[in-house]
């Protein structure tokens, strides 16, 4: 395993790993990072990596050693970095070992949707943890891919993609104007279906088997003006518990899984 050692902040490649924790120079040279092991292993094998930056003592393990041979293997640069280095380019309270630097992939394309594709339509969710949560939840249930639609986090949001546990190397996503997504899945024929605490059908009572689009709304203010006016199923998540609203994650797992059970039969 080959490697060169850096051991400066001034060094070009540290100097732009740690401007990657800023969005403008993730757009600017589309590029972004995933740290720690799981994430470095589910990059190396689904994602595009760039380069590698780790410390000593986690190539230490055969497990690790593995993840960087690789990296290697598939043509990234490996550079071993003292573990201040290592702080200085993460965004984690406790680093842990390795940052994988990655190009973006996996652009989704809504004219290959077919009769039973599922999506998840995010409409200005703005949490990083529950943007990663549904990368992970999309990832979980097979969904086709998500979109992404104006006052969405950057999917390349660190926190987003760490807590994604590589569903951003596995789901294909896109980001697209209001008129533009609603368009693309009238032409696909595409039931959007909400949650709606006002809404009659459960959640369950909904045939998941078509084509659908589960359409999930800002964790404050809920769905945009457009979104709110558009011609959607609604569904109810019952409640009986008092509890006056879910989490968006939550809800959009109730509603994959039951889509996944229809599905499944």
């Amino acid at each position: 395993m080959k490697f060169i050692e850096l051991t400066s902040k001034e060094n070009p490649i540290i100097k732009q790993t740690h401007n990657l924790l800023q969005a403008r120079y993730r757009r600017q040279d589309q590029l972004f990072l995933a740290e720690g092991l799981r994430l470095a292993e589910e990059a190396v094998a689904y994602g595009n990596v760039e380069y590698c930056l780790f410390t000593e003592f986690f190539a230490e393990s055969e497990r690790c050693q593995q993840v960087l041979q690789q990296a290697e293997a598939k043509g990234a640069k490996l550079y071993r970095v003292p573990g201040y280095i290592l702080g200085h380019c993460s965004d984690a309270k406790t680093p842990q070992g390795i940052i994988c630097v990655c190009r973006p992939q996996n652009e989704l394309d809504m004219s290959s949707l077919g009769e039973s594709s599922l999506l998840l339509l995010c409409d200005a969710v703005q949490d990083p943890g529950n943007m990663g949560t549904i990368f992970r939840l999309a990832y979980a249930v097979g969904a086709d891919g998500i979109v992404l639609l104006p006052g969405c986090v950057e999917a390349h949001n660190p926190k987003v993609v760490r807590s994604s546990m590589g569903g951003i190397f596995n789901i294909p996503f896109v980001k697209l104007e209001n008129e533009e997504a609603y368009a693309a899945l009238q032409e696909k024929n595409i039931a959007v279906v909400l949650a709606d605490s006002n809404a009659q059908k459960l959640y369950w009572q909904q045939d998941f088997t078509k084509a659908s689009a589960v359409l999930l709304g800002n964790e404050a203010n809920g769905l945009t003006d457009f979104w709110k006016n558009i011609d959607a199923e609604s569904v109810i998540l019952p409640m009986p518990g008092g509890a006056e609203s879910l989490n968006v994650a939550m809800t959009a797992s109730a509603i994959c899984y039951e889509v996944l059970r229809q599905r499944l039969g």
